[in-house]
C-alpha cells in the first residue's frame, strides 16, 4: 500500500490486517534485490451515511430493479461481517412500484420481511429491530443483560464510482447497533457503525469469509510457525478493557494504510530474495541460479498484542481470541498467495533468457498482485466501497 515504488523493488501488500499489494516491479538481476514492503489492512470504522460511498448514485429503470436473493454485508473493523440474505420480489411491474423483501440468515433462519420503497428511481428500506441480548452468551436471547436496538438504511441504485462510466446496481447503505446495559447487568455499553454492500447470491453458494475457527477460550500465541519459513511476527500494543475501546486503540496505533486512509489492524511485508544471476557462459549470457529454489520471499508479520485488563469481561476475552486469530488466518492467506508466486517465477526462469526474464517476472508479479488485491475486496474491500483498480494503482 506504498503509494511510491522504488526501482528494482518488488512492493507488496496484504489487510486486516488487514491487507492489500500494490502493482510490483521485478528488479533487475543484476542490480541486487531490494524490496519496498506495502501496508495490509482490515477495514476501519466508516463514517454514517446512507450511501457510504460518495459516488454517483443513479436512478434505474423498471428492467434493472434486482430480484432473487441478494447477499448483504454489514462490515465494521475489529467486529465479524454480518451477512443477510435478501429475497427481492418487485410488487408489479412498473418502475414506481415498490420493492418487497424476505429477510433470513445465511443459515436460512426467517429474520423477517420488509419493503424497499420507491424514490425518484431507487429504492430504499430503512427499519428499526429491538431484542434482548446477553453479553456473555453470544448475544442469545434472554430476559436481562442489554438491549440491542438497529437501525438499518439500504439504498438500491446504480452507482457509478467517481472517474469511471460504469454503473452498477447495487445495495448500499449503513447499519447503527447500540447496545444498553439493562439494570446491574454489568454489560458494557456499545455503540457501532457498519457499512453494507450487497451482491447477488445464490442460498446454497452465499460467499463467506476467511474461515474463522471457534474462538479458544485463551487468547491464543500465534507465532513465526504459524506462517511457515521464513516468516517473523512483531506486535504492536493495543489496550482497552471493552471491544470498542480496543477497537479504537487499533485505530490508533495500527500501521497506515494508504488505501483505505485509515489505520491497518495487521500488516505483511513481504521481501523477495533473486537467488540467480546473470553470467556469460561460454560467450552467452546465461541465467545462473545461485541456490534452490532460485526465488522466495521473506515475511514481516504485523498482529496486534492486548494483555487483559482486571476488568475486561470473558465476553471480551472470548471475542478478542477469535479476532486475533481470525487476522492471523487472514495474513497467513496472503504469505501463501506470495510463495505460489514465487514458485511460479523460479519455474519461469527455466523458459527464460537473459533478454526477456524480467517481462516474464513482471507479468507473474503482476498476477501476485491482482490476485491479493481480489482477495482482500471480497475480505472487506468491496463492503467498503473500494475498487480493484483503486488497490492495484495506489
Amino acid at each position: 500500500m506504498t503509494g511510491r515504488r522504488a526501482p528494482f523493488a518488488l512492493a507488496l501488500g496484504l489487510l486486516i490486517g488487514a491487507c492489500l499489494p500494490p502493482t510490483t516491479q521485478v528488479p533487475a538481476p543484476t542490480a541486487g534485490p531490494t524490496a519496498t514492503p506495502s501496508e495490509v489492512s482490515q477495514a476501519s470504522q466508516p463514517a454514517r451515511s446512507p450511501a457510504p460511498t460518495p459516488p454517483t448514485i443513479l436512478a434505474i429503470a423498471a428492467s434493472q430493479r434486482p430480484t432473487g436473493p441478494w447477499a448483504v454485508t454489514f462490515q465494521r473493523i475489529g467486529t465479524e461481517a454480518v451477512r443477510e440474505v435478501f429475497v427481492l420480489a418487485p410488487t408489479c411491474e412498473q418502475a414506481t412500484c415498490d420493492i418487497g423483501a424476505t429477510i433470513q440468515t445465511f443459515a436460512g433462519e426467517p429474520i423477517g420481511t420488509g419493503v424497499f420503497h420507491y424514490d425518484n428511481g431507487t429504492y430504499r428500506y430503512e427499519a428499526d429491530r429491538t431484542e434482548s441480548v446477553a453479553c456473555n452468551d453470544g448475544f442469545a436471547d434472554v430476559p436481562d443483560g442489554a438491549t440491542r436496538s438497529t437501525h438499518t438504511i439500504l439504498l438500491i441504485a446504480g452507482y457509478r464510482p467517481i472517474g469511471t462510466a460504469v454503473v452498477s446496481v447495487d445495495i448500499r447503505g449503513t447499519r447503527t447497533v447500540v447496545i444498553t446495559p439493562v439494570g446491574g447487568s454489568g454489560c458494557p455499553a456499545e455503540d457501532l457503525d457498519y457499512t453494507a454492500n450487497g451482491e447477488a447470491t445464490e442460498f446454497a453458494a452465499a460467499p463467506t469469509p476467511t474461515p474463522k475457527p471457534t474462538a479458544p477460550p485463551k487468547i491464543p500465541v500465534i507465532g513465526s510457525s504459524f506462517f511457515g519459513s521464513g516468516a517473523k511476527v512483531v506486535t504492536y500494543q493495543v489496550t482497552g478493557s471493552s471491544m470498542s475501546q480496543i477497537i479504537a486503540s487499533i485505530q490508533t496505533n495500527g500501521p497506515l494504510s494508504d488505501w483505505i486512509d485509515a489505520r491497518a489492524e495487521g500488516l505483511t511485508a513481504a521481501v523477495p530474495r533473486y537467488r540467480f544471476v546473470l553470467s556469460q557462459v561460454a560467450g552467452q549470457c546465461r541465467i545462473v541460479p545461485t541456490a534452490q529454489p532460485a526465488i522466495i520471499f521473506t515475511f514481516t508479520i504485523t498482529l496486534p498484542s492486548w494483555n487483559r485488563p482486571k476488568n475486561a469481561d470473558s465476553a471480551t476475552v472470548r471475542w478478542w481470541a477469535g479476532e486475533l486469530l481470525r487476522v492471523a488466518t487472514h495474513e497467513r492467506h496472503h504469505v501463501e498467495i506470495y510463495r505460489s508466486g514465487a514458485s511460479r517465477m523460479t519455474n519461469a526462469l527455466g523458459t527464460s533468457t537473459c533478454a526477456n526474464v524480467s517481462d516474464h517476472l513482471g507479468a507473474i508479479v503482476k498476477d501476485i498482485d491482482k490476485q491479493q488485491c481480489e482477495f482482500d475486496l471480497k475480505e472487506y474491500g468491496t463492503a467498503l466501497g473500494l475498487t480493484l483498480s483503486s488497490c492495484l494503482n495506489r
